[in-house]
């Protein structure tokens, strides 16, 4: 998507951060959305975290395909280079890591998505394998890992889950 879209629900947390509950029209809406912005369907298992700033649904991230130890990692984003947050970091890493216990989560990323690749490589995953003409249009598709030890974004790792006096939601 090229620019923010309206945020399917009016209900964000005071942080600006939505959190639905499994099988509610809101969950469905972000997974539309997401799923949109992908091109992808996922599976019934998927949970997501949404970004909102001023009523305006910047990224949804979201997680599926889980197992005693991994899940799948997705972002979607509005496009419009405002999506990030170290806010939105620290809660996306948190969720499969620490609530879930997960000891490590993958992407997989079609070798034409230039700006993911340099951002997940960026955010600390390690490539791990080439997954070849698996894309939908015939292309490579990268397979990236991280290992709840190598993930920076984790308190244990220095960094407090919500900076005092720090928001990022501007």
């Amino acid at each position: 998507m090229s620019e923010a879209a309206t945020c399917p629900s009016a209900r964000a947390s005071k942080d600006g951060y939505l959190y639905p509950a499994p099988d509610t029209t809101e969950h469905h809406a972000l997974l539309d959305w997401a799923e949109k912005c992908i091109g992808i369907t996922f599976r019934d298992d998927a949970k997501v975290i949404a970004r909102v700033v001023g009523g305006d649904l910047r990224a949804v991230v979201v997680f599926d395909r889980f197992s005693a130890t991994d899940c799948l990692l997705h972002v979607a984003s509005s496009g419009n280079g405002r999506w990030f947050s170290r806010e939105l970091a620290i809660r996306a890493m948190a969720y499969p890591f620490l609530q879930c216990g997960l000891p490590r989560i993958t992407a997989i990323i079609s070798e034409h998505n230039a700006e993911s690749l340099r951002i997940t490589r960026k955010f600390g995953f390690v490539e791990e394998g080439r997954m070849r003409k698996a894309g939908e249009h015939g292309e490579d598709e990268l397979l990236f890992g991280l290992l709840r030890e190598e993930c920076r974004w984790l308190p244990e790792h220095g960094r407090r889950l919500f900076p005092a006096g720090r928001s990022d939601d501007k």
